[in-house]
This record gives structure tokens, sequence and C-alpha cells, in this order.
């Protein structure tokens, strides 16, 4: 697997509280040359985390860091960080939590249901389940999420639905 190393800024858009890496031009041809890519990103030696990547004009792309991120990097607007990339080529583009894979594995109609949701549903779904460090919420969320899923009718599945909520008025 292919790579991709440089350094940027932490950069805070302007209208946003949200913080992002920008991935130079070199890079994103490095990757692939696509927008909206999975990947796997490093930032100064960490431990490697599930990211995409989007356009940010004039062929430079770039990367979100949440928050939580950047409080546990210690990383502040305007630290320089070492970047590490490389394409993702996990199934779903981030890890699938053990719970749910389980529940998965013990729920056929689910399970289909589940494969022909598009990319971004799946991921929403998973970094759900994946959200709590408590297994028996993982587990209560897998459930719950499969039954919301099999209620709806198929390709009427939009994310308020399989959260459980009422699109209506």
């Amino acid at each position: 697997m292919k790579i991709t190393r440089y350094q940027t800024p932490v950069v805070k858009f302007e209208d946003y509280s949200m913080h992002y890496l920008a991935v130079p031009p070199k890079a994103v041809k490095a990757l692939g040359g696509k927008f909206r890519a999975r990947l796997v990103c490093s930032l100064n030696g960490t431990k490697p985390f599930h990211c995409g990547l989007n356009p940010l004009g004039n062929g430079e792309g770039y990367l979100t860091l949440s928050k939580q991120r950047m409080s546990d990097l210690g990383l502040r607007s305007g630290d320089t960080v070492k970047v590490e990339l490389a394409p993702d080529t996990s199934k779903y583009g981030m890890p699938v939590p053990a719970e749910f894979r389980e529940v998965l594995k013990q729920d056929e109609e689910g399970k289909r249901r589940f494969a022909k949701l598009k990319p971004g549903k799946q991921r929403t779904l998973l970094h759900y389940v994946a959200g709590t460090a408590n297994v028996d919420l993982r587990i209560e969320r897998s459930l719950r999420l499969l039954t919301n899923l099999k209620g709806l009718e198929e390709g009427r599945e939009t994310i308020p639905a399989l959260f459980g909520k009422s699109t209506r008025p």
C-alpha cells in the first residue's frame, strides 16, 4: 500500500467551529486523484484513523478533524502536523464493531438490508454503534438500528428513519 507523507498546519474553517488539514494537489494525485475517497490517516505517527478526502478547490483537498481528535492528539489551530495517508481498502471505510458484526451474523434479513445501503449510510450506522465504550449499549444500538432498517420500505432508508425518528412534521 502506497503511503503519502507531507506536513501541513491545522486550520480552522472561518465560518465553522471545525478544523481541517489541507491535502496538497500532489498528494491528492498520489492517492488516486479522486475526491470523496476513503483514506487511512496518521498524524505525527499516532494510531491511524479512517477519514474521507474532500475537495477544497484548485486541486487541493482536506480532511476534517473533530474536536475530540484534536483534544486526543493535543492539537490546536496553527500547529504543524506530519501527515501519513494511504488508501482505505477496508470494506466499509471504517472498522465494524464486533457487536454489530455478531448481530448481522444472527439476522440474515438485517444483513441483506444493510448490504444494500449506500456506503455513507453504512458508515453512519457503524460510527453510531462504535461511538460508545459500553458493550451493552453497542449491542442495543445494533439491534435497534437493524430493527428500524427492516421496518422501512427498501429505497426509503433515510438517516432519521434509521435512527427511529419520524420524518413527518
